[in-house]
């Protein structure tokens, strides 16, 4: 359930706006929070979610909830009022060979990405069939990068059914969890920069 009422009467009795940015700063500000200036601009406050998650305040927490409900609303809930179907646009033209979806250009129902719909807004929607098809090509990028490099780790990851992630986390950052979600990132980060031209910077990173 998307409860902005809630929010909005929040922002309302400390009479500002949480869609603007300015006035989010300004009031942020004015309840003894330090925020960081934007890059562009020295007269800017930076109010993105990582200089929000950063504050000790309930209020920044409120106005990032307010957000992702606004975006949730926005992006799955407004476009499908009153409509029997939910549209989108699949293309195949990414430098990885992925499939894509995104908005259809000038229809004004179309539901955006509907390959990362949260599991909050799942129910929202209702395949032809009753089934939902859930189907995912695993690694697969690195799979046929093995195979036409004859890699000798990425092909005996595979052949012994592991997870190339995993074995690249383990070499650059020994003895961290298999749950560690940010030492997993930085592994998926490396390999898919190193087989798809990234900086050097990113693959440092």
């Amino acid at each position: 359930r998307i409860d902005l009422q809630f929010y909005k009467e929040i922002c309302e009795e400390l009479n500002f706006n949480p869609a603007s940015t300015q006035q989010v700063g300004y009031v942020l500000s004015a309840r003894g929070n330090v925020l960081p200036f934007t890059n562009r601009s020295m007269r800017k406050l930076r109010v993105d979610e990582e200089a929000l998650e950063a504050l000790d305040d309930p209020l920044a927490e409120q106005i990032l909830s307010y957000r992702k409900a606004n975006k949730l609303l926005s992006t799955y809930v407004e476009p499908n009022i009153d409509q029997e179907r939910s549209y989108s646009h699949f293309r195949l033209d990414l430098s990885t060979g992925r499939l894509a979806s995104s908005g259809i250009p000038g229809h004004t129902h179309a539901c955006g990405n509907q390959q990362n719909i949260p599991p909050s807004m799942r129910d929202i929607f209702e395949p032809d069939s009753n089934i939902f098809t859930n189907a995912d090509y695993n690694q697969l990028e690195y799979r046929i990068f093995g195979y036409l490099s004859r890699d000798p780790v990425i092909m005996d990851t595979y052949a012994q059914g592991g997870d190339i992630h995993w074995s690249t986390q383990q070499a650059i950052a020994p003895g961290t969890s298999r749950k560690d979600e940010v030492a997993r990132l930085n592994a998926k980060t490396f390999n898919f920069a190193t087989i798809f031209f990234g900086s050097a910077k990113t693959v440092a990173m």
